[in-house]
């Protein structure tokens, strides 16, 4: 643990992330954290009112929030990490001109700005990984046969080389337009020859992992301290339900369209006699749905408070795209998950779901056969219920929030001339 004249140091951190809610609020409880120890932080966030919403719901009080673009109209031939955070380089530069600058920057990984921002003004920068460490969606190593393991190893040999280099020469090209040196590594995933500290959200047990920098530490997911409320009507709605809930929710960023969201409706009916349903599904998806001809045990939301509702003890199980922050949110409330995944890290969280025993992963995602899915769990729900608990339990071991804060702590203290030299205190789990 660090000593105590470390822990009276108050220091400035300075956050952001890309434009995607699930990239943000992943850093909110490292904020809350830094600020009840006493220290100064700073958020860079888009306009969009979501983001400082995203604060302030969960009671981080004090915290200075600099409205800005995000995104950057740098071209294309940069690369798409500029596309992502490009904005932030010189609203970050110019703000900090004419004022002291902060100790130590945490970002998200794709909003990779921030660690040119930290390179230019010479402070160490900590990215924060909240998706797979590994994207492949085989099983881990104890559980392969020959043929996977020589497969996988082609994979993680050439395909992990030549997407490596390719983020290489992107960040180059973006390092370039700023006048900054080019990388020897690429710094955007973790990898085994990574030169800045990373912290991910996700905890041995349930990542699949071989091989790792000292640099990368994995502290699990954080359960937020001030969750948003239920609402009056939508607690009533959960409260007096008689059967089992089943919450469906795809995230902000998927869009169905009329075949697919029919397909997924039909399977709900066809349990609903055995299940109340509770959908989040966006306004303009919900015009899809022929709203007179839905069971009355039905509800259907524009947003809901995804926490909350995966907390009350009515909510039996969650059909989910596997997106890595509601498979936390819903291993962390203890349910089971059936996993429909429908793109990037999806299929690699789906696959973990289904080797850790806390729920299924339906072939053809949410166009399979979810009815099936949601009796099977359903019928053994104790056996799911009770893998969620021992994850939930390697996720708390795993220190969340509290010690990705030591981390922070210790990386500002060290400094920027010392950031791939020495490596984190190693703490216990």
């Amino acid at each position: 643990m660090q000593d105590q004249e470390n822990n009276e140091k108050k220091i400035e951190v300075l956050f952001s992330s890309i434009e995607q809610l699930g990239h943000f609020k992943p850093l909110v409880p490292f904020m809350e954290e830094l600020k009840d120890r006493g220290h100064k932080v700073t958020v860079f966030v888009s306009s969009d009112p979501k983001y400082r919403n995203a604060i302030e719901n969960e009671g981080v009080n004090d915290v200075n929030i600099v409205e800005t673009k995000v995104g950057s109209s740098i071209q294309v031939s940069t690369g798409p990490f500029s596309k992502f955070s490009g904005g932030l380089y010189p609203a970050i530069m110019s703000y900090y001109q004419d004022k002291k600058k902060p100790d130590v920057i945490v970002y998200d990984l794709f909003a990779s700005a921030m660690a040119d921002v930290a390179d230019k003004m010479k402070i160490p920068a900590i990215s924060v990984c909240m998706i797979p460490l590994c994207l492949h969606n085989k099983p881990p190593k104890a559980s392969r046969n020959a043929v996977q393991n020589f497969s996988l190893s082609l994979r993680n040999t050439f395909g992990a080389t030549l997407t490596y280099s390719m983020m290489r020469v992107f960040r180059n090209n973006e390092r370039k337009e700023r006048n900054l040196p080019k990388l020897k590594f690429q710094d955007i995933m973790p990898d085994p020859n990574q030169e800045r500290h990373v912290i991910c959200t996700t905890a041995d047990g349930f990542e699949f992992i071989e091989e790792r920098s000292p640099l990368l530490q994995l502290v699990g997911p954080s359960q937020p301290s001030s969750p948003a409320p239920l609402g009056s009507d939508l607690s009533e709605w959960l409260n007096t339900q008689t059967k089992p809930i089943v919450y469906v929710a795809f995230g902000t960023l998927h869009r169905f369209n009329k075949k697919s969201l029919g397909k997924l409706a039909t399977q709900l009916k066809s349990v609903s006699e055995s299940f109340s349903v509770l959908w989040s599904l966006p306004v303009d998806q919900q015009r899809l749905l022929e709203k007179d001809k839905l069971p009355t045990n039905w509800k259907v939301e524009k947003f809901v408070p995804q926490w909350s509702v995966l907390e009350h003890p009515n909510v039996k199980l969650f059909v989910s795209h596997c997106g890595s922050g509601s498979t936390s949110e819903s291993l962390l409330n203890e349910v089971p998950i059936i996993g429909c995944p429908c793109g990037t890290d999806q299929f690699a969280n789906a696959t973990r779901i289904k080797v850790a025993g806390v729920g299924v992963e339906v072939y053809n995602g949410a166009s399979g056969n979810v009815a099936d899915a949601i009796v099977e769990v359903h019928n053994n729900l104790a056996r799911y219920e009770n893998s969620t608990r021992k994850v939930k339990m390697m996720f708390s071991k795993a220190g969340g929030a509290k010690k990705a804060t030591d981390i922070i702590e210790i990386v500002a203290d060290r400094g920027y001339e010392k950031l791939g030299e020495v490596k984190p205190i190693k703490f216990d789990k």
